[in-house]
């Protein structure tokens, strides 16, 4: 079952503060002293939390990416670029506003190009 970018947010939040105070738990008991175990803690908590940030923005990075780079193909007129869908419901809603975009404008300039053909052959 796929869930928001929130709930995942928040989920991994609380996990990465219940990993906070187990390490300082557990530093408690082996220094006995709550200043250093706060500190030990942190020297934990910290890289597991920019790792877990990077590991959960990566696949928005790469859509977010994707979406620029087919809209600076779409400047350049170049209507062929689509992206796949994203397995987040947020995103996947853009991805499919941009690809919706991409059809019409592929469409259009499909209609385009008949008239001029047909204009061309009654001329």
């Amino acid at each position: 079952m796929k869930h928001s970018l929130e709930g995942k947010l928040a989920l991994l939040s609380v996990a990465l503060v219940a990993v906070a105070i187990a390490a300082c738990g557990v530093l408690v008991l082996w220094f006995e002293s709550p200043t250093i175990a706060v500190l030990g803690a942190l020297i934990v908590a910290v890289p597991i939390a920019i790792l877990v940030a990077r590991w959960f923005m990566g696949p928005i990075r790469r859509t977010l990416e994707a979406v620029s780079d087919g809209i600076g193909s779409m400047r350049d007129r170049d209507f062929s670029v689509s992206t796949t869908p994203s397995t987040d419901v947020e995103l996947r809603a853009l991805v499919a506003s941009y690809n919706g975009l991409g059809q019409l404008l592929r469409d259009e300039r499909q209609s385009l190009y008949q008239r001029e053909l047909l204009l061309d052959t009654v001329i």
